[in-house]
Order: C-alpha cells, then sequence, then structure tokens
C-alpha cells in the first residue's frame, strides 16, 4: 500500500498543503507544514485503528476489483 495524499494546514492560513505519505503514517511519522513548520500525525494510541480501517479499505478495494469484469465488445 503505497498512498499519498495531502491536506491544508490546519495551522497557518497560507493555504499549504502538507503532503503525507499514508504508509508511513500509519508507522508514526509526522509530517511538517513547508509553511510554518507545524507537523501532523496519528496519536500513537490510534495507530491500531488507522492500520484496522486501512486494512478494512484495501479490502473492499480488492473485493470490487476482482469483481468487476472485464469490458468485451
Amino acid at each position: 500500500m503505497s498512498y499519498t495524499t495531502s491536506i491544508k494546514c490546519p495551522v497557518c492560513e497560507s493555504g499549504s498543503k502538507i503532503e503525507i505519505e499514508v504508509s508511513a503514517l500509519l508507522q508514526g511519522v509526522q509530517f511538517s507544514c513547508p509553511t510554518c513548520k507545524s507537523q501532523v500525525g496519528i496519536q500513537e494510541d490510534s495507530i491500531g485503528a488507522a492500520r484496522k480501517a486501512v486494512g478494512e479499505f484495501e479490502n473492499l478495494k480488492n473485493k470490487f476489483t476482482n469483481s468487476q469484469k472485464p469490458f468485451k465488445s
């Protein structure tokens, strides 16, 4: 699983985006705003729940992908 996303910095009002790599986030890595250097991350006691949610998303995505039949013309 290698997802990246970005969020608007919740601290500064510059409109800066914080780039987040989900697998690193689930390992406890914090990500910094390029403008104000504020950090965002997941609290250590929430990492297990976040991992579970991402795992469930992966399972649903795989079920959906595997259930799709190729289009034949």
